[in-house]
């Protein structure tokens, strides 16, 4: 897939196309088209961009971007407490519509974090537009391609991906760029390759030489207003666009700015070969080339497609891809099932070599080989004569007081003086009518299958009554607490993996 960046102008609208493929970058075209001035503004634009993008060859999984002219847009840099990061856009979106001479539900934002001198604060660089404007510019390359384009920069800020690709950009902590367009000038500063001021004149080659002086008073005015807001000082300035071309102008910027000036003549990428004729005009194409390279992700350009306006890929590009995500699920369905398959025969192998440990073990201290865990176990229950024992009764106090009240019977006139439980023995001293109850207490307990050797005490009478007091204990065990011993035959019985 290719990236493709558009440039509108005035006068001209210029097309660059990249590609990365095999962890190479590629500058596979450029083409630039006319403007025509003679016919309606929207349709001579919307004309000179689909003749530009046929030039470029447009496939339907190209991305496409384009940048709104910075006479558009609006660019603050905010200073806010470190706490605000955690609500970051509803702040942004507070103090910009207190600054803003229209209402903030018509524009759209995009911000980015910039350093700062005090650990304290937080300063955030905001690029605003209209909203409108930004759907008008989508419209135009729509209607011109039938393609959204993915991106919308902003102004000169696009200007810093062409920059990182120039040879020499890596020589200098902090660059300004100078893009002289027909009717007006593009200034981008950048420092260790991020955009930290930009700014549109409107001035631009259509008025030199006259206006050349101009021109440099209203640069190194918005120099000085970068160093104001703490910026370095630039050691080179880069000039591109159709200005960079007038004669004398590399000369004249030099001197007036006391810089070094280099026109834009290459780049650190491959070449098509085809484009010998338009490497000559390189510099011209400095911002359509940016305007691309915001496709890649790695740029920090701004992005002005927001909110309503956020792109979304369509069905067609899914179709597209189609192929591509369905190798990619078959690949990884098979690296799973090998996975898998890998993983099962480690397991097997594991298997075995226990199971080889288990007989070598069991034959040296038993004297019988076996690979069964279930016949293992047997063995060594045998030999320590220890049994499994559920730790847990049937039943406990609590359950026995429910027995025992459910036990008596109904019609029975029955006092319970003193109950005392000692692990699994109770003892309790009953009062009852006559002894003949007392019996019939004694009988109805042992019909409990959780109670166990119930053993009556002695009656006697109660002083100062009729009736009559009795001691009673017995053993809390229900048939399922009891532990079978094994019988010999049980024991001998051999497993599945039994010698």
């Amino acid at each position: 897939m290719a990236w493709i960046g558009i440039d509108i102008g005035k006068a001209a609208v210029k097309v660059a196309v990249m590609r990365w493929q095999s962890r190479r970058l590629e500058l596979l075209g450029l083409c630039a088209v006319e403007i025509a001035q003679d016919q309606p503004v929207q349709f001579a634009v919307t004309e000179a961009v689909r003749a530009a993008l046929g030039a470029a060859t447009l496939a339907s999984s190209d991305a496409v971007a384009v940048a709104l002219p910075g006479s558009l847009v609006s660019t603050k840099v905010l200073t806010l407490p470190s706490s605000a990061n955690k609500q970051l856009h509803e702040i942004l979106t507070f103090e910009l519509d207190a600054q803003l001479p229209f209402d903030i539900t018509e524009a759209v934002f995009d911000h980015r974090k910039v350093a700062s001198p005090n650990a304290n604060e937080m300063r955030v660089m905001v690029t605003v537009a209209k909203t409108d404007d930004v759907r008008a510019q989508i419209e135009l390359i729509k209607a011109a391609t039938g393609h959204e384009p993915e991106r919308v920069g902003a102004g000169a800020f696009p200007l810093a991906g062409a920059i990182a690709l120039v040879p020499s950009s890596s020589e200098h902590p902090c660059a300004v760029v100078i893009d002289i367009g027909t009717k007006t000038t593009d200034v981008l500063v950048v420092e260790q390759g991020s955009a930290l001021f930009a700014r549109t004149l409107s001035v631009g080659k259509s008025g030199l030489p006259a206006s050349a002086a101009k021109l440099a008073r209203e640069v190194k005015i918005s120099l000085s207003a970068h160093k104001a807001q703490g910026g370095e000082t630039p050691t080179v300035v880069y000039l591109c666009g159709g200005g960079a071309y007038v004669p004398g102008a590399v000369s004249f910027l030099g001197r007036e700015l006391a810089l070094p000036v280099e026109v834009i003549a290459q780049l650190s990428t491959e070449v098509s070969d085809s484009l010998s004729p338009q490497m000559g005009e390189l510099a011209k194409f400095a911002k359509a080339i940016g305007i691309a390279m915001s496709l890649s992700g790695k740029a920090h350009a701004f992005d002005l497609r927001r909110g309503e306006l956020n792109y979304e890929r369509g069905f067609a590009w899914v179709r597209e891809k189609a192929p591509a995500l369905i190798g990619f699920g078959v690949a990884l369905t098979l690296s799973l099932c090998l996975s898998a398959v890998a993983r099962m025969h480690v397991l097997s192998v594991q298997r075995e070599s226990l199971q080889k440990q288990l007989g070598d073990s069991t034959e040296q201290v038993f004297g019988e080989r076996t690979d069964s865990p279930v016949r293992a176990k047997e063995l060594v229950e045998d030999q320590t004569g220890v049994n499994e024992e559920d730790p847990m009764p049937h039943a406990d106090g609590f359950d026995m007081m429910i027995r025992l009240s459910d036990a008596l019977p109904s019609d029975l006139k029955h006092d319970v003086e003193e109950l005392s439980i000692q692990k699994s023995r109770v003892t309790m001293r009953g009062i009852v009518d006559t002894p003949a109850d007392a019996d019939k207490v004694r009988e109805a307990l042992r019909k409990q299958r959780c109670f166990a050797d119930v053993k009556m005490g002695s009656v006697s009478a109660q002083p100062g009554t009729n009736r009559q007091k009795y001691d009673m204990d017995w053993e809390i065990r229900c048939p399922e607490d009891a532990v079978k011993a094994k019988t010999p035959q049980a024991a001998g019985s051999g497993g599945a993996g039994g010698k």
